[in-house]
C-alpha cells in the first residue's frame, strides 16, 4: 500500500465541499484600506496576477465584468442592437452579484460598485506582477516576504 498524497489521490478520496457557513461564524479580515491593499496584494503573483494568467484573466474580468457597463455609458455611440448586446452583457454580469447580495444581506451599493471593484482587484493584479518582476518584496503586517527574482524564471 502507498499512501497518496492530497494532490494525487484519486478522485474519490479527500473530498472536499463549499457550505455557507454564515449562521455559525464571522470574519473580519482587514480593518482599513492599506490592511486590504496589503493584505490581497500579498498572494497576487499566486493568484491571478502570474505572469501565465495576468492576461486571459484581464481580458475576461474587463471585457465581460467591466466593458458593458463603459459600453452603456457610452450608449448614445451605440446602435440599437449593440445597446441591446451591452444591456445584456450588463445584466448577465450583475445577476451574480445581486443574488449574492441579496443571499449574504449585503448592501445593494456594492451592486452598482461592482465594475469598480473588478477594476481595483485587476490593479491590484497587475501592480503584483510589477511588484514581482521588479524583485520587490511583499510587506504584510511588518514583515517583508522575498520574491523570486524575476531572472529565475
Amino acid at each position: 500500500y502507498t499512501p497518496h498524497t492530497p494532490w494525487s489521490t484519486p478522485s474519490d478520496s479527500f473530498r472536499t465541499d463549499l457550505f455557507d457557513a454564515t449562521a455559525i461564524a464571522c470574519c473580519r479580515m482587514y480593518q482599513t484600506n492599506k490592511e486590504i491593499w496589503s493584505g490581497l496584494s500579498k498572494n497576487t503573483h499566486e493568484g491571478l496576477g502570474s505572469p501565465a494568467r495576468i492576461v486571459p484573466a484581464t481580458l475576461i474580468l474587463f471585457g465581460g465584468q467591466v466593458l458593458p457597463f463603459l459600453l452603456l455609458a457610452a450608449s448614445s455611440f451605440l446602435s440599437r442592437v449593440q445597446f441591446a448586446l451591452a444591456c445584456a452583457a450588463a445584466i448577465c454580469a450583475l445577476l451574480p452579484r445581486i443574488v449574492g447580495a441579496r443571499r449574504f444581506q449585503q448592501s445593494y451599493t456594492t451592486i452598482i460598485l461592482h465594475p469598480v471593484g473588478v477594476l481595483g482587484l485587476l490593479t491590484l493584479q497587475w501592480m503584483g506582477l510589477l511588484r514581482w518582476l521588479g524583485d520587490k518584496p511583499v510587506r504584510w503586517k511588518g514583515r517583508a516576504y522575498p520574491t523570486t527574482p524575476a531572472s529565475a524564471v
